[in-house]
């Protein structure tokens, strides 16, 4: 029988337990630049200067918000920026300790940089990046409430053999070791110079449907997929850029710059582009994109170089070039700094995006900052052009003609209604600024064509 003296203090030690405090969700600050003296997490100028430490301390439902510059995991090749809770939201681009407004946030201006190049060394074309960690940022298990955005992403180098992971997701490294995770959630991030051994040099998914919305995928490499590899996965990209990635497969078996879906895995695509990527065989179809045999892959608005519609097809799918401003910068090399990945105003994938397309959470401005629709209908990649949609040309290819009359009769049919492609058939068709589809825009239409 428990002595009267243990019984009190283990009801001593139960009170206490009782009054220790929960954490309250929070924001945890972090900035490589903050001054201090104390470095916790509270403020700007109290930051952590190591996001690896913010990370570690975070809990479900906190925000991680990080400021602009160059943040390196550790200091081993095993380092990587591990999310650890679901629920964390980690977002970069903000100015920091001592800006004029240390909250003002722009991805781009305040670019943040997570990086595996320890020694700081790397140079175009992947040189000197023996020693960079294997995998930049490791969301293993992690669900569609964990959210990283506003990122730059390079230097992981996936190159040890088997048995492991270290072969696969030098950029970001999502896998479950047991059954299918929905998630994370990726958005304005760009995946850029990193490499894997194996399969994914930009990601690997494995069994992780993740969603990956205004991103930018350029200049990674790995022997199979370059870009991004799929494992009994189900990602969603949505205004995404895949390019200029490259495969180092056998020539005899062709192994997807680009993106590859295998293991059962199928990609919902909407309003991206798949270009440039390579592998042994050249730049045709199978070098940007290859999916599972028995399931068509759900696919909307989405230029892919080489596209034949014998695999896979959907609406506003094609193969026309999307006019990059300059994909190779002034140091030749994809993927680098240097580089442009905005749209040509000629290029064919402005304002040819789904007309019914809605951004989804938190995808409201683009990789500029500027907001995601800025006439008509939205663009297609993570960059929107300030190119204007002319009057009554629906399908935006500057020429006014019946295939756009076919859709001047579908939304004189349809409207009023609710979906957000009404709103283009207002946009594009509304001549009198009635808030209707009428006769007289009817009339506008056929005097477009014809002339007064």
């Amino acid at each position: 029988m428990r002595s009267m003296a243990m019984r009190l203090a283990m009801l001593c030690a139960g009170l206490l337990l009782i009054s220790q405090p929960v954490r309250a969700q929070s924001v945890i600050f972090v900035d490589i630049n903050a001054t201090g003296p104390t470095h916790d997490g509270t403020s700007w100028c109290s930051a952590y200067t190591s996001l690896t430490t913010a990370l570690g301390s975070a809990i479900t439902g906190d925000e991680i918000r990080v400021a602009d510059g160059l943040y390196i995991p550790g200091a081993v090749r095993t380092s990587t920026f591990f999310l650890q809770q679901n629920g964390v939201t980690m977002l970069g681009g903000f100015a920091g300790c001592n800006a004029l407004n240390p909250d003002a946030r722009h991805i781009r201006l305040h670019e943040t940089i997570l990086s595996c190049d320890i020694n700081g060394d790397d140079l175009p074309g992947f040189i000197n990046n023996s020693e960079n960690c294997y995998h930049v940022v490791t969301a293993n298990e992690r669900d569609l409430s964990t959210v990283i955005d506003g990122f730059t992403v390079s230097g992981g180098n996936a190159n040890i053999p088997p048995p492991g992971t270290e072969d696969r997701g030098g950029g970001i490294i999502n896998k479950s070791p047991f059954g299918r995770v929905n998630g994370p959630t990726i958005r304005n991030c760009i995946i850029r110079g990193n490499s894997a051994l194996d399969k994914g040099g930009g990601m690997y998914n494995d069994k992780h449907n993740v969603s990956l919305i205004n991103c930018l995928i350029v200049g990674n490499r790995a022997i199979f997929a370059g870009g991004i590899d799929n494992f009994d996965a189900f990602p969603k990209l949505t205004n995404c850029t895949i390019a200029y990635n490259r495969a180092d497969g056998d020539p005899d078996n062709y192994q997807q710059g680009g993106m590859r879906d295998s293991g059962g895995s199928t990609s919902t695509m909407t309003n991206c582009i798949l270009w440039g990527n390579s592998d042994q065989g050249g730049m045709d179809e199978s070098a940007q994109y290859v999916t599972g045999p028995f399931i068509p892959p759900p696919l909307s608005h989405t230029t892919i170089q080489g596209f034949s519609a014998r695999f896979f097809d959907g609406p506003g799918v094609n193969g026309v070039d999307p006019q990059f401003v300059d994909p190779f910068g002034l140091d030749g090399v994809s993927g680098t700094d240097d580089d442009d990945w905005r749209l040509a105003l000629t290029s064919p994938a402005i304002n040819t995006g789904n007309p019914g397309f809605a951004y989804p959470i938190g995808a409201d401005l683009d990789l500029d900052a500027a907001p995601r629709i800025q006439s008509c209908r939205v663009d297609r990649g993570p960059y929107e052009s300030v190119k204007l949609q002319l009057a009554n040309d629906y399908n935006a290819d500057d020429t006014i003609d019946l295939a756009d009359y076919a859709d001047f009769q579908r939304c004189f049919a349809t409207f009023p209604a609710t979906s957000p492609a009404d709103d283009v058939c207002l946009c594009v068709f509304d001549s009198n600024d009635d808030a209707d589809i009428s006769l007289a825009d009817l009339i506008s239409f056929y005097e477009s064509i014809v002339g007064p």
